[in-house]
C-alpha cells in the first residue's frame, strides 16, 4: 500500500540522516515511527461527507484558474490520516536543516499520486500521474494565492 511504501522510503531517508542527528538530538528524541496505515487507494475516490471543504474548493478553483483543466487534480479533501507522516517529515526537515515542510508530493507508482498540504487539518490532493507536477507544486507554494 502506498502509505507503507512512503513510510519505508521516509525511514530510509531518516537512516541516511543518522550522521547529522548528533547535532539535532532534541528532534530525534521526539521522532516516532510512521503510522499511517489508514490511507487506502479506494479512499481517494470519496470525499468525507461531514468535512468543511472551503479550503479544498479554493485550492481546486486556484489550480484550474492557474494551470487549467489539465492540472491533473482528481480530488481534494481534508485527510487527518496524514498527520503522523507530516509530523515525521517536518522533523526530518529540521534534522537535515531543510526547514519546515511546506508540501509533500507522494509518487506511489499507482494510478494516482498525492500532494499533501500540511495545514491544521491536512489537505490531500489526489493527482493524475500525468499531471504537470512541477507547475502544480510551484503554484501550490504560493499559499496566499489560493487562500484568498
Amino acid at each position: 500500500d502506498e502509505a507503507q511504501s512512503f513510510q519505508d522510503e521516509a525511514q530510509s531517508f531518516q537512516d541516511e540522516a543518522q550522521p547529522f542527528q548528533d547535532e539535532a538530538q532534541p528532534f530525534q528524541d521526539e521522532a516516532q515511527p510512521f503510522q499511517n496505515e489508514n490511507v487506502a487507494v479506494d479512499q481517494v475516490k470519496t470525499v468525507p461527507q461531514n468535512v468543511s471543504t472551503n479550503k479544498a474548493e479554493k485550492i481546486q478553483k486556484y489550480l484550474f484558474d492557474t494551470i487549467g483543466s489539465r492540472c491533473g487534480l482528481e480530488n481534494v479533501y481534508p485527510d487527518n490520516s496524514w498527520e503522523d507522516v507530516i509530523t515525521q517529515m517536518d522533523h526530518l526537515g529540521k534534522i537535515l536543516d531543510a526547514g519546515s515542510l511546506k508540501l509533500a508530493y507522494v509518487k506511489n507508482g499507482d494510478k494516482v499520486d498525492y500532494v499533501v498540504i500540511p495545514e491544521k487539518e491536512p489537505l490531500l490532493l489526489v493527482m493524475n500521474t500525468k499531471c504537470p507536477r512541477d507547475r502544480v507544486l510551484q503554484a501550490l507554494l504560493q499559499k496566499n494565492a489560493y487562500l484568498t
